[in-house]
């Protein structure tokens, strides 16, 4: 998983009903399988008072 901060440009800001220009967190995951293949892609975007994460990985 990446984690970041950008910035809401025209579009988002609309999507998200944010100003233009407001900071949001950015996330990128892809989860993998046993044999190491990927089977899952996300981009995750917003304002980060209304952006939470929870993370429990089981082996």
């Amino acid at each position: 998983m990446v984690t970041r901060a950008t910035l809401a440009d025209v579009s988002l800001a609309k999507l998200l009903d944010v100003a233009i220009g407001s900071a949001l967190v950015d996330v990128m995951r892809i989860g993998y399988d046993k044999k190491g293949r990927p089977f899952e892609f996300q981009i995750l975007r917003g304002p980060s008072d209304r952006f939470h994460t929870h993370v429990t990985i089981r082996g």
